[in-house]
């Protein structure tokens, strides 16, 4: 029995601390308009993960995550008209916790000597946010990846040629995904759903002792 524990924290702080100025057709003509931003996100996470025998070739792995994501947001955004400056501004302060498990367990079978066999299913994450450049109260939720992949990894020609093979599915919830305004500006927003699912082969080759393909 191996296992692994630990704890993690992180917090950083970013934006547009100067406000940015967007000229353009879009906002029509003499329009300008001022935006800045500042975020703050505070991420703290707790961890573990446990390897075990559970028959003399076959390995298990059971491992989990809990996070938490304090995001605080404050957002200015201006408009100013040629000849009359600004006519309207507007700061907004938005906040948002976002809590995810994640997880993963695995078996691992040694078929023999040289040829692994596996199987796997895992839940990843990506922190939620809120858009910035043009500051939207409205938060973008978190992306989550269930993972499932079965494969193997095997060693041949006395250990000169390894070959190894997987298939696999994703199923992503919430995607986040860039969308193009019409002002030029780029913002992520949550798409409903998407799926992946592929076969991989991968083989390598000690030609001699200074050359490998």
């Amino acid at each position: 029995l191996t296992w692994t524990t630990g704890a993690f924290f992180l917090k950083q702080e970013y934006g547009f601390p100067t406000p940015a100025r967007i000229y353009g057709d879009a906002f029509g003509p003499g329009v300008t308009v001022r935006v800045g931003d500042l975020g703050e996100t505070t991420s703290y996470a707790l961890y573990a993960q446990t390897s075990f025998d559970i028959a003399p070739r076959l390995r298990g792995t059971l491992g989990g995550r809990i996070n938490r994501d304090e995001i605080d947001a404050d957002g200015l955004t201006a408009i100013e008209i040629e000849g009359l400056g600004t006519v309207q501004s507007t700061t907004q302060h938005e906040d948002k916790t976002f809590d995810k498990f994640t997880y993963r367990a695995a078996l691992d079978f040694k078929a023999t000597d040289d040829t692994l066999l596996y199987a796997s299913v895992s839940r990843g994450t990506k922190a939620g946010l809120f858009n910035f450049a043009t500051f939207d109260p409205t938060p973008i939720k978190p992306e989550v990846l269930d993972a499932y992949e079965v494969g193997f990894k095997s060693e041949l020609m006395e250990r000169r040629m390894r070959l190894s093979g997987a298939v696999f599915y994703y199923d992503y919830k919430n995607p986040q995904v860039q969308t193009q305004q019409p002002s030029g500006v780029t913002r992520l927003s949550n798409a409903k759903a998407a799926r992946i699912r592929g076969v991989e082969l991968e083989a390598g080759m000690a030609v001699t002792s200074d050359l490998s393909v």
